[in-house]
């Protein structure tokens, strides 16, 4: 059964018409990828630790970062977590630079091995969580420090946590990215097409 594009939703926002571009790659949409679930993180972590791995296939700006647990130890901030590009060790306060790219042209400021998601790291407490809870976890969607920086095709993305000497503890961790892929090789000529991706 055919549905009326201006009828389709319910809640007021009209959808106008339809994209389709057969012939195109559809850069510029939001996409999501995730870290594979970390089971158990013990007590004592250091955030040297890599709890997981993911490759940008694409190089991407990383809009949001969806974040949940099914149990912690405390709420109070003392267990902690980044993102960080590379295996390498990190500084929290050492982050990507904003995207210097207009319109149209090729980033020349991508990340590199090193730079952090989130400045001073991300806290699991209540500000950052509202629904933490010791026994059952909790949920939340953070937006990076620098939500702008352009993350370069086949980066490794690396899960680091941190959490408390002897009672520290975060069960089935998971964290799922919504990312943004970008063209860096997208022409300052808008009009002159650009095939290579």
């Amino acid at each position: 059964m055919a549905v009326n594009l201006q009828l389709a939703s319910q809640n007021g926002q009209v959808k106008l018409g339809k994209t389709h571009e057969w012939e195109s790659y559809n850069f510029n949409a939001l996409g999501y990828l995730p870290f594979d679930n970390v089971a158990s993180v013990g007590a004592g972590v250091a955030n040297t630790v890599i709890q997981a791995r993911l490759v940008l296939p694409q190089a991407s700006k990383i809009a949001k970062v969806a974040v949940y647990c099914s149990a912690i130890d405390n709420v109070d901030g003392t267990d902690f977590f980044n993102i960080v590009m590379g295996t390498g060790a990190y500084t929290n306060t050492t982050l990507g630079p904003i995207d210097d790219s207009q319109q149209w042209g090729y980033p020349t400021l991508l990340a590199v091995n090193g730079d952090a998601m989130f400045s001073g790291d991300a806290l699991f407490n209540v500000t950052n969580f509202p629904n933490l809870a010791t026994g059952t976890g909790g949920s939340s969607v953070l937006v990076p420090t620098i939500y702008d920086c352009v993350y370069p095709e086949g980066a490794v993305l690396t899960l680091r946590t941190h959490t408390v000497a002897s009672t520290g503890s975060i069960t089935n961790l998971k964290v799922v990215l919504l990312l943004e892929p970008i063209d860096t090789l997208i022409s300052d000529a808008a009009a002159i097409p650009n095939t290579d991706w």
